[in-house]
């Protein structure tokens, strides 16, 4: 038994199934992880800096009142039905994924954040809500000089599996030496500014 279905299996003794499902407003998805590192460049680990991010967001979001579960908490693999199929258990009012994208042809130039959504989202009132949320975190990433580079939309497997609005955050480019760095000593930032978007979007 993989380590996702240990927890849903200890999730379902501990609290119901049922109750766990009413309780969780948000999953958040730190990419990558254990044998898959994510991209590596100017000697950070995307895994590791996605985990990060991922923790401080839960522990900020714990003081909002919003309550998160995790599809992975430390440094293991975990594969992409897993985390899937444990979002889809909770059914969540959002899941979030967080990532670091990477363009090698372009690494000493291109910087910002992102939000990518599946492309059945086009035109959706989730959608107009999702541009909203990120024209606010596009101001506030602006005093770490971080360009906003708004909504995109892509096919990618688990946005377009999970059943609940579903996200996919690019916090900034590890590809660049200078957003390389805010990724290693602002990630308490990145953390507090996905937290206040999420209670915006979840109490609106």
């Amino acid at each position: 038994m993989n380590k996702i279905k240990i927890m849903l299996v200890m999730f379902s003794i501990l609290f119901g199934v049922r109750g766990i499902a009413e309780q969780v407003n948000v999953v958040i998805n730190p990419c990558h992880g254990g044998k898959d590192p994510g991209a590596l460049h100017n000697q950070l680990k995307e895994k590791d800096v996605n985990l990060q991010v991922a923790l401080l967001l839960q522990q900020e979001l714990k003081k909002e009142n919003i309550t998160s579960a995790l599809t992975r908490s430390e440094d293991t693999y975990v594969s992409l039905d897993d985390r899937v199929d444990f979002s889809n258990s909770l059914k969540p009012d959002l899941f979030i994924s967080i990532q670091c994208n990477a363009v090698v042809s372009k690494a000493t130039t291109t910087r910002g954040i992102e939000i990518t959504m599946h492309p059945k989202e086009k035109g959706s009132p989730f959608c107009r809500t999702i541009n909203t949320m990120m024209e606010k975190i596009g101001k506030q990433v602006a005093d770490m000089g971080i360009p906003n580079r708004g909504v995109n939309f892509k096919d990618l497997y688990v946005i377009r599996n999970i059943n609940s609005p579903a996200i996919m955050v690019g916090i900034e480019y590890i590809t660049n030496p200078v957003a390389a760095t805010l990724l290693e000593t602002k990630q308490l930032e990145f953390a507090k500014i996905l937290s206040e978007a999420i209670v915006d979007l979840i109490r609106k």
